[in-house]
């Protein structure tokens, strides 16, 4: 039943996959499981975890921080009423975390929050963490502004924020070798990993503190921070429990780390990682390159191609995914494993490999029901990938126009066959490279390309507006409306025109905000000659030179396009 595996496409590698060995019947089946006392073995139980010295010691450690954290209070019976939550420890091996190549055992007990009643409302379990945009800003700045970097990674964090209310008393069973008997049970005194509610009380926690220190926060989530400290400019991004922090004193970040580690236990180190992203930070040079280059190799290995034939495009010049190649009936595995390559892509796209926006968001609209035409399309992604798996987007000190925006945005009118609607996309370079992009389906169907190009205008500079309010939180306020690039004239013309004219009264009320931007001098629209626009990469699938001439400028290894005035006619 259901669509038969995809066939082999040149350049695929041949037999049998990573993790998988020939069964006697010819068809593959599971490698074995890895045997005890091998560093990749992980027990499914807790007989196997005692069983091996290195899991116990990480079981044990994890059960000391509970207790040395006082996160619970033992008592005999439950009141009436009451019904408790099973417990979980959950085990992994954290490769990389010490130095490459190094690994750890990693234990995690957990709560089954899954079975917690009543639930939590949303507004107690929600934590923001910073946005892409964000982070990227942050490290352009960092590194155009001559700061110092460190990381600071806080144990067993949801552990040491504020204890629990009287009214939010939860009760728990202990794990397996933890329970004296049937009537023992744990009363939490901690927000414990796996609660709804534990993630909010740990963000309000961290918080708290740093508003009680003088940090101000950048944006309304609370992720990005600002301070001014012993005489020095300090930043910071807080993602759960992982803190970035960037100065330009060197002793004024170590002091504000020993503040914070003073309050919070944990460890700081040289900021290397971040969040899964890679951080090559030369400061006497002035260079800044944030990669993913090992994530990009475990995906291609996971998948079997980290020995294929690369190429030079993610998807073929002019080629389009519609929804008649999909299946009749849904091939389950086969949409499993798309949806797990395309998620993964999703990721990467996202954060150091804008290029391949346009060919995701292709991919992403037969998550569903996705066929055989699909996958090929995801593995030709892959198949890119593997070519050039280090890029990513670069910082530079110095250059011209520092810590000043500069946006693009551009939109292939009625380019989606099954809808009609317009694909927009539209970047932000700043020092040299992108820290905001945007690839996405219209939600309606525009009546000319102007009409297109001016809602993606209109969704660049809604953009812009809260890229200048982190800008000048860092104290970068902007010289002047930030230029606006658009290589359709009628765009440009219609956002400076008083007036409504005849020709445009159908143009969507809620995109005529890109006017009110331009009279408040938050943008202004400028030329850029449509063979060297670089939003054009996020529109539509490229021919190979182009494409690379739109990389380029978004990976910050060449300069972007210049900007002209239009002369009214």
């Amino acid at each position: 039943r259901g669509t038969p595996p995809p066939p082999s496409i040149k350049g695929e590698p041949h037999g049998k996959s990573q993790g998988e060995t020939k069964g006697k019947s010819g068809g593959k089946a599971k490698s074995a499981r890895p045997l005890p006392g091998t560093h990749d073995f992980v027990p499914r139980n807790y007989k196997e975890a005692r069983d091996d010295p290195d899991w116990a010691a990480s079981d044990a450690r994890e059960l000391e921080g509970l207790r040395a954290r006082g996160a619970y209070t033992d008592v005999q019976g439950l009141p009436p009423g009451v019904r408790a939550i099973p417990m979980i420890m959950r085990r992994e091996i954290k490769e990389g975390f010490i130095a490459p190549g190094k690994f750890r055992h990693k234990s995690r007990l957990v709560v089954d929050g899954s079975r917690q009643f009543p639930k939590p409302e949303g507004k107690d379990t929600f934590s923001a963490t910073p946005p892409a945009p964000g982070v990227k800003m942050f490290l352009s700045c960092a590194c155009q502004d001559n700061h110092f970097l460190r990381k600071c990674d806080v144990s067993q964090a949801f552990l040491q924020s504020d204890d629990l209310d009287e009214s939010e008393a939860i009760y728990v069973i202990p794990p397996p070798g933890q329970r004296l008997n049937d009537q023992h049970y744990w009363r939490l005194i901690k927000a414990v990993y796996g609660l709804g509610i534990a993630s909010a009380k740990w963000h309000r926690t961290v918080c708290e503190f740093l508003r009680s220190e003088g940090w101000t926060a950048a944006d309304s989530n609370n992720t990005i921070w600002t301070t001014r400290r012993d005489g020095a400019t300090l930043r910071m991004l807080v993602h759960v429990d992982d803190l970035l922090i960037s100065g330009d004193k060197d002793a004024a970040v170590q002091a504000w780390l020993r503040t914070f580690l003073g309050r919070f236990e944990g460890n700081e180190e040289p900021a290397h990682h971040y969040i899964g992203l890679q951080i090559d930070y030369d400061r006497h040079a002035g260079r800044l390159k944030v990669h993913q280059t090992e994530f990009t190799e475990e995906l291609l290995r996971s998948q079997g191609y980290d020995d294929c034939n690369p190429v030079g495009v993610p998807m073929e010049p002019n080629t389009y995914l519609y929804e008649s190649d999909r299946p009749n009936i849904p091939d389950v595995a086969l949409r499993t494993k798309y949806m797990h390559v395309v998620g993964s892509l999703l990721w990467l796209g996202q954060w150091t490999r804008p290029e391949i926006r346009f060919a995701l968001s292709q991919l992403t609209k037969h998550m569903c029901n996705p066929g055989i035409i699909h996958w090929e399309a995801a593995k030709r992604v892959l198949r890119y990938l593997r070519g050039k798996p280090s890029d990513g987007i670069t910082y530079t000190r110095g250059l011209p126009g520092g810590n000043q925006l500069q946006v693009y945005a551009d939109s292939d009118w009625a380019s989606d066959r099954d809808s009609r609607r317009s694909t927009g996309g539209h970047c932000a370079i700043l020092n040299g490279g992108s820290v905001s992009e945007s690839c996405k389906k219209h939600m309606g169907v525009a009546h000319s390309s102007a009409e297109a190009e001016f809602i993606e205008a209109c969704k660049a500079a809604l953009q812009v507006v809260w890229l200048r309010r982190i800008l000048a939180a860092f104290g970068h306020h902007q010289k002047g409306p930030t230029p606006l690039g658009e290589d359709n004239r009628a765009c440009i013309l219609m956002s400076e025109a008083s007036g409504q004219k005849d020709r445009v009264k159908h143009i969507d009320l809620r995109v005529w905000s890109l006017k009110e931007k331009v009279a408040e001098g938050v943008v202004r629209l400028h030329a850029v000659a449509t063979n060297y626009m670089p939003a054009d990469i996020f529109t539509k699938a490229l021919p190979q030179p182009a494409f690379e001439r739109h990389r380029a400028v978004l990976q910050g290894l060449a300069r972007p396009p210049p900007m002209l005035p239009v002369v009214p006619l």
